[in-house]
């Protein structure tokens, strides 16, 4: 064989065997490149799934992954505590039976509504089964999505224990506090009270002890006529001897006077007895249900018990439309409202300092679904830069001793929050005040807030 042709293909042997090196170099340059950014990649994955793991066992609530029929795929840590079980129970149980026979089905209903409707979340509140207390308070936030083999859903769940705990805690508080006003109201009253209920007592007093000796002249005055109309004889100056005895007796007087002294006592006590019904209507504790209330009643009730924060100061008048229906309310809150309306209007009106008596008129209406109060003052008037500031707690701008600046504070609270109603102001500086009531008269739905807001 021609060892040149040998020569060339021995050439072109090394050049491909070259060619080939190159190639295979350049290639598992290329793997071990794609190997660390592999690596690299699988690296930053495993650190994320770590750091979401983490994430999830320290969220704050139980994240629960779902599948169509109930089977609970993935729970975190939180989740375990909430429900009060293991992570291998809630592998073996179906996410319904950890709730309360009450919710169990509503809980399954709200599951399956995702898996059909168009609406991929949806959230609510439920009761889950404790060995503790009654039950676990949740507040639920369920969204629904296409993973693996079919659709399933995401369950976010907080623990609404504490929370009711301190809502319940902040109703107690609220309601001490208001209790304590109405105490220092009733202790404010209690010398006013105690000189109203004194002055019937004390004509009462003056007219039985009148009347008493009335009536032991008017016995004195029996006898003796008895005495001459049993006399044997008798003679023409009989009738003359009987009218002096009358004479003597003041007879004519006595029987003008003693009839007005049984009508003053009467009446006298029966202010008392107003008195006394009127301080036992507005101390009472009332319960924690609404109540029927009749709102021109507690009205009265309650501008009796303060009358002697206001008769020196101001005539109040009352325009109360008979036909209103009742309010369901807590009769003692009420009660408050208007006590502290009335005094308010009072102390306004001897801020104005004039000699004459100012006017606290209070009028209701039906408007409607509501019912509407009105307690007006020609008072001293709010300053137009204090409209905005009059229900802040402890803001006031009487003297030191006049008030604490949570009238009008717990006044809006038992309005707004406590019965869904409204309460404004008109005023004007150097005319008066206006403040409005309006209650609805069925009552509403009183849960605060959303109960799907998870964040």
């Amino acid at each position: 064989m021609d060892v040149e042709l040998l020569n060339k293909r021995l050439a072109r042997q090394i050049a491909a065997r070259e060619e080939a090196e190159r190639l295979l170099e350049e290639k598992s340059q290329e793997l071990y490149e794609a190997h660390q950014s592999l690596k690299i990649t699988a690296d930053f994955l495993s650190a994320q799934s770590s750091q979401l793991s983490i994430i999830l066992d320290k969220a704050p609530i139980s994240v629960l992954l779902v599948n169509k029929v109930g089977d609970i795929i993935q729970a975190n840590r939180m989740a375990t505590v909430t429900f009060q079980t293991t992570t291998s129970q809630f592998i073996e149980t179906k996410l319904f039976d950890f709730f309360t026979n009450e919710d169990r089905q509503e809980v399954e209903a709200y599951h399956n509504a995702l898996l059909t409707s168009p609406t991929n979340e949806t959230s609510f509140e439920a009761k889950a089964i404790s060995s503790t207390t009654p039950y676990i308070p949740l507040e639920i936030f369920i969204s629904s999505f296409e993973w693996g083999d079919g659709i399933h859903t995401l369950w976010l769940c907080r623990d609404l224990t504490k929370r009711q705990e301190k809502e319940r805690e902040r109703l107690q508080v609220e309601q001490e506090l208001r209790q304590a006003q109405k105490l220092e109201a009733l202790g404010t009253l209690a010398s006013g009270i105690a000189h109203e209920i004194n002055t019937p007592i004390q004509f009462v007093s003056n007219n039985i002890s009148f009347m008493e000796d009335s009536f032991n002249d008017l016995q004195d005055m029996v006898v003796s006529v008895r005495k001459m109309l049993g006399a044997k004889e008798q003679d023409s100056s009989l009738e003359s001897d009987f009218n002096d005895i009358l004479e003597d007796v003041d007879y004519e007087f006595l029987a003008e006077e003693i009839p007005s002294c049984l009508k003053q006592s009467t009446e006298g006590m029966q202010r008392i007895g107003k008195i006394v019904s009127a301080i036992k209507d507005f101390s009472h504790p009332g319960t924690e249900e609404k109540s029927a209330v009749d709102i021109n009643k507690a009205i009265e009730t309650t501008a009796t018990v303060s009358h002697n924060q206001w008769k020196y100061v101001a005539d109040l008048e009352f325009d109360l439309d008979a036909k209103i229906p009742a309010v369901m309310a807590h009769s003692g809150d009420i009660n408050q409202v208007f006590l502290n309306l009335i005094v308010n209007s009072a102390h306004a009106i001897e801020e104005c300092g004039k000699d004459d008596k100012g006017k606290i008129i209070i009028s209701t209406y039906q408007q409607e679904d509501m019912v509407e109060i009105r307690v007006a003052d020609n008072g001293i008037g709010i300053d137009p830069d204090n409209l905005a500031k009059i229900y802040d707690p402890f803001f006031t701008t009487k003297e030191v001793g006049k008030g604490t600046g949570q009238g009008l504070s717990i006044t809006q609270n038992i309005i707004s929050l406590k019965h869904k109603g409204t309460l404004d102001v008109e005023s004007t500086v150097g005319q008066g005040s206006t403040f409005i009531i309006r209650l609805p008269i069925v009552p509403q739905d009183t849960n605060e807030g959303s109960p799907g807001d998870l964040p």
